[in-house]
């Protein structure tokens, strides 16, 4: 499957005002042919606060935060027909706090109009990948953009600050240890552009 997903949220004018989410719940962490967790927990709860302050500033400030127990993991041998068994390796909860905020300024009689926002999200927990599952340990992404439009002409700057260290639970190394991974990625965009006609 190719494609272009766009995201195309609100300004902060046009959000203007407050809003709010929980959201809370239980499942059964016994599995059947598994571990034995009892029940478990999730929770989770996200804010927004947008102003428009007068004809040239708006804001947008949003902060959240999700966590869950861990769910529960298959034991013994995985139906195949080969006897192979499940990897042995403990299922954990995840916390993944967020946060975002965004000014803008419309200049008079709209000469040009400037956007900067910025953001912070992470994560601890299991992740599952092609190559097996891995342990994150004090994952975050955080980035910051600047948007410029004047008439024709556009002026956009972006990072993008990922890092974080994660444990393979199933790789090891020549010492019997789990294969320690640590990435540390940043990403920089400028784009300039202009249209004449």
């Amino acid at each position: 499957m190719n494609g272009v997903v766009n995201f195309i949220s609100k300004t902060p004018r046009e959000l203007d005002g407050n809003s709010a989410t929980i959201s809370f719940g239980t499942f059964d962490g016994d599995a059947a042919n598994g571990e034995k967790l009892g029940n478990g927990a999730m929770f989770g709860v996200n804010a927004t606060h947008a102003r428009a302050v007068n004809d040239r500033w708006a804001y947008k400030i949003s902060a959240g935060g999700y966590t869950s127990d861990a769910l529960p993991r298959p034991t013994g041998a995985i139906p195949n027909g080969t006897g192979t068994q499940y990897p042995s390796f403990a299922n954990q909860g995840t916390t993944q706090p967020k946060f975002d905020t965004r000014v803008d300024y419309d200049a008079p009689d709209g000469k040009y109009k400037l956007a900067m926002a910025g953001g912070y999200s992470g994560t601890d927990g299991i992740i599952h990948t092609g190559i097996g599952p891995f342990d994150m340990t004090g994952v975050s992404v955080s980035y910051g953009t600047m948007r410029y439009a004047r008439n024709a002409f556009k002026f956009n700057v972006f990072t993008n600050i990922l890092n974080g260290d994660a444990t393979g639970l199933l790789a090891v190394g020549l010492d019997g240890k789990p294969i320690p991974f640590k990435f540390d990625t940043k990403t920089f965009d400028v784009e300039v552009g202009n249209i004449n006609t």
